[in-house]
């Protein structure tokens, strides 16, 4: 056997480890993933692999480096320089360009969002890698945008560039999750995205200064917004003690490495007290998200109450109240979309549990959206896309804020998200037909 042979067969058997290792993590997760379960899904022994990759932490970065750069081969490279007027056509190209989740390389994305809305403190170097990776990616785009902007100041462009790249590439990740858990019409909510930005785009062309500083009329809608409202659970509970625990284990780790042992060390108590109130972790769990889900509704309640007279723009105050609503589930959200990029035979109950919630907030939406938009009433799937959209946005800019470490309220992108959706909206609601003369 030629030495050209045996690299040739160490390097299809180091491939075999990499995609055994993606495939594992995106069904169960990064703590729950042992090297003895890839060696057996790889058809490996466990010395090859240490012997290769030396350890978990290194085989899980270079794991999701050889997805990243399968993706890179056929992902757009926002290289383009694009004149003002084609700027849309531009966008739409690259939007088109991003592939669903079945796609060739997009376990990259799904391992390295799942490991970025996990907030472990110690960071694996897998997820080092995907923010030194994502970042390059959002480099990429703002350095589109800021080619693209009619702006003539240097700063103010660049500014106005860096928002539009996040949020870009916040809709991006927004709606792959999203596709993973309801069948998106593909067309339609690119449509809805690239007008979106578009809008957003065109904003910030009359007014740069609306990058760096809430504009005053969203400024008012997020002042006008409520204090949190008091939790109504008795926080004494052994119960509600055991669900907080829970909760901190799963949005630090996750769910699949949230174990019983950890959730007593967690709240101090003994598994007989947990077997007390729940036959086993999935019950825990399935309870926790239900109780999140009426924990929010007390302390972040689905209407105001508060009145405002000033405002004339119907949209930014919902958005100003959405984006106010949001910020209040963070850990919902977190181990919602957490589960959401798991494969859909995991945690199967508990999945269920967040499909639930998260149908009824889109229904929440959609209704919203209806009468703001009387036009979308008689089209019940483009009120459909139209709220996924919403949902893959705000999604997405949480995630880009867990990612950064940021802990600022998302109520400051009100009118961002607010220009986003209206000109999104506009740009698929059907014409009327011109009136007989």
């Amino acid at each position: 056997m030629t030495d050209s042979t045996t690299r040739s067969e160490t390097e299809e058997q180091r491939s075999r480890a990499l995609e055994a290792t993606l495939t594992l993590v995106t069904r169960s997760g990064y703590q729950a993933t042992t090297i003895a379960a890839v060696a057996k899904e790889a058809g490996l022994s466990e010395s090859f692999i240490l012997w290769h990759f030396r350890n978990k932490d290194r085989l899980f970065a270079e794991a999701l480096e050889y997805s990243y750069r399968k993706r890179r081969a056929t992902s757009p490279s926002w290289s383009e320089v694009v004149p003002p007027e084609k700027r849309a056509l531009a966008l739409r190209h690259n939007a088109l360009g991003l592939t669903p989740p079945s796609a060739e390389g997009t376990e990259y994305r799904t391992f390295g969002l799942m490991l970025g809305l996990e907030s472990r403190p110690v960071q694996p170097t897998a997820r080092l890698r995907f923010t030194e990776f994502r970042g390059r990616t959002l480099s990429a785009i703002t350095a589109w945008w800021d080619r693209s902007l009619r702006i003539d100041d240097a700063i103010e462009r660049m500014a106005a560039a860096e928002l539009l790249g996040n949020l870009t590439l916040s809709a991006v990740d927004g709606r792959f999750i999203n596709s993973m858990t309801s069948e998106l019409d593909r067309d339609i909510t690119t449509d809805i995205i690239v007008a979106g930005l578009e809008g957003v785009a065109t904003r910030l062309e009359q007014q740069p200064s609306a990058a760096v500083a809430l504009p005053p009329e969203a400024a008012r809608a997020v002042a006008s917004l409520p204090p949190a409202g008091p939790t109504q659970h008795d926080e004494t509970s052994t119960r509600i003690q055991i669900l907080r625990a829970a909760e901190s284990v799963a949005s630090d780790i996750g769910i699949d490495a949230a174990s019983i042992a950890r959730i007593c060390k967690e709240c101090g108590c003994s598994p007989t007290s947990i077997y007390w109130f729940f036959k086993d972790k999935d019950a825990i769990f399935e309870a926790l998200i239900e109780f999140l889900h009426e924990d929010w509704i007390d302390t972040h309640p689905r209407t105001s109450g508060v009145e405002t007279p000033w405002s004339d723009d119907p949209l930014l105050e919902m958005m100003a109240h959405c984006l106010w609503r949001y910020s209040g589930a963070a850990n919902l959200m977190r181990i919602s979309l957490m589960l959401f990029l798991h494969s859909e035979d995991t945690h199967s109950v508990t999945r269920e549990e967040c499909l639930r919630v998260r149908a009824e907030l889109c229904r929440e939406w959609q209704d919203s959206y209806t009468r703001l938009f009387p036009e979308l009433e008689d089209n019940e799937a483009l009120a459909h896309s139209v709220a996924m959209v919403h949902a893959a946005v705000a999604d997405g800019l949480f995630i880009s804020q867990q990612i950064a470490g940021g802990t600022d309220s998302m109520t400051a992108y009100t009118w961002v998200l607010a220009e986003f959706m209206a000109a999104g909206i506009r740009s698929v609601l059907p014409i009327p037909a011109p009136e007989a003369s």
